[in-house]
């Protein structure tokens, strides 16, 4: 009865740690995909070019 309560514990335990890493790989994988959103057409940028203030992340916007 012990070894059947141990292993169930066990099980519990493994399933809630095999969550929390899915969990933690999605926040990640979001959080990557923001900041290349927002940040990452500063990288993109040939030197020499100039910088519109209007955009946000990879959408230009245009300016009337």
């Amino acid at each position: 009865m012990s070894q059947t309560i141990d292993q169930a514990e066990i099980v519990k335990l493994l399933i809630e740690a095999i969550d929390m890493f899915l969990i933690c790989t999605a926040l990640l994988t979001f959080g990557m995909g923001m900041c290349i959103m927002f940040y990452g057409s500063r990288s993109i940028q040939k030197p020499g070019m100039q910088v519109d203030n209007l955009h946000l992340g990879s959408f230009n916007l245009k300016s009337s």
